[in-house]
């Protein structure tokens, strides 16, 4: 089942990647101010994992490896579509470090597709779960260490969260907010990032832009014929959950009951529609039929 849930989430990423592209890169790139281009940077955090042998750490030092070289496999579709930006993917201890350059208003789309593959694939294992941050920032980067703005950027707040997950930091939220505005609203995001007030590890919530991992969860698990908070529910059971980090998990349920009954239903009508204009502009049916506004399966 998990080797068929990768391979649904390839067929996804490629059959979807040029509606992606439309849907989030501006339509008037000379409206955009310079640099043209941006380096980002995500710190990923496995959670729930425990590593107090070494057999243990042997066992996690496996699956991340897993989880990588199936990432790697992802990382074909550069080869497939120009609108995918290529990450730089290290593992130091039970933190996943993903470096891209180059990034532009087109690729972009590529970093919450990446990190939500990832996501979803860690969670899959049935061995841990991840939480991080992405932040939008320079860095410098030798065979040994990185550092640089991005990199602080991103470790300030790769950890804040009470929640499974991967957020924007404030500072990569200012691009998105941007992007957001230029393409026409919050709702032309949702399928990629979404804004919710993310639960911290203080009690408080802040307003934060998310990668909308529940997108691709939700999709796959349709298309496989599943119910998709059914499935999420198998997959979560499947997950050790130490003391201490059970709020984690509550508040990643909400989240996702949140996505399916608020976000799910707009993302859907809008790549709808966009699948409508990009056949209208090719003279051609739509791949698939509009969407529906509303998921039913919660």
């Amino acid at each position: 089942m998990q080797e068929l849930m990768f391979r649904q989430f390839l067929q996804l990423a490629v059959s979807r990647m040029s509606d992606f592209r439309e849907t989030l890169s501006p339509p008037h790139p000379s409206r955009m101010p310079h640099p043209n281009s941006f380096e980002i940077v995500a710190l990923i955090d496995v959670l729930g994992a425990r590593v107090s042998t070494l057999p243990e750490a042997e066992s996690l030092l496996t699956h991340l490896r897993a989880v990588t070289a199936k990432a790697q496999e992802l990382l074909a579709l550069e080869q497939l579509h120009p609108s995918f930006a290529k990450p730089d993917i290290t593992v130091l201890g039970d933190t996943i470090v993903c470096l891209w350059r180059g990034v532009n208003y087109n690729s972009i789309i590529s970093v919450p597709m990446f990190c939500q593959y990832l996501f979803i694939e860690s969670l899959m294992t049935g061995k841990f779960t991840v939480r991080g941050a992405v932040a939008l920032g320079d860095f410098i980067r030798d065979e040994h260490v990185a550092l640089g703005p991005g990199i602080a950027d991103a470790a300030s707040w790769y950890a804040e969260c009470d929640m499974m997950g991967i957020v924007a930091t404030p500072q990569f939220g200012l691009l998105l907010d941007e992007i957001a505005e230029i393409r026409g609203g919050e709702h032309t995001m949702s399928h990629t990032f979404v804004r919710y007030p993310v639960p911290l590890k203080n009690g408080s919530t802040l307003s934060m832009w998310t990668v909308a991992w529940p997108w691709s969860f939700i999709t796959m698990a349709q298309e496989s014929g599943r119910p998709a908070r059914q499935a999420l529910l198998q997959n979560l059971r499947k997950l050790p959950i130490p003391k201490g980090t059970e709020t984690k998990y509550e508040h990643a349920k909400t989240y996702f009951d949140w996505y399916l009954t608020e976000r799910y239903g707009a993302a859907k009508h809008w790549l709808g529609k966009v699948h409508e204009a990009l056949a209208r502009d090719r003279g051609s049916a739509p791949s698939i039929p509009p969407a529906q506004t509303q998921e039913t399966d919660a």
